[in-house]
């Protein structure tokens, strides 16, 4: 599955700016907020490496947060892949699914029927 981002914001704790530092140099994961379209998705984040999701926050089915690093370089409209940990629960959440190879469509499939 892919998501697009939303929006990226430094920091992991908005509420706490004080703590931030020190909750940097204890895990560098919590450098930078990524928020992904859609989200409590029944996946794992796997491209690009680094990203989590974000235990401190918690998750949310409108906008998916997940805490990464400066290294991962992900920026508004980039895309998050995830691999789904229940593909047949998951699969169904979706009207219509686009089927890419090397970055080509070659193909639409619509697990609900309405494709």
């Amino acid at each position: 599955m892919a998501t697009p981002v939303l929006k990226v914001l430094d920091g992991a704790l908005p509420y706490l700016e004080g703590a931030q530092g020190v909750l940097q140099g204890w895990n560098p994961n919590c450098q930078r907020a990524h928020y992904l379209y859609g989200g409590n998705w029944q996946a794992t984040p796997v491209s690009p490496a680094g990203p989590t999701h974000d235990n401190l926050h918690g998750r949310s089915a409108n906008q998916e947060r997940l805490a990464g690093s400066h290294a991962t370089g992900l920026a508004v409209d980039d895309w998050v892949f995830l691999r789904p940990t229940h593909s047949e629960g998951t699969l169904g959440e979706f009207a219509d699914l686009r089927l890419l190879r090397r970055g080509s469509l070659v193909g639409r499939w619509s697990p609900l029927g309405l494709a």
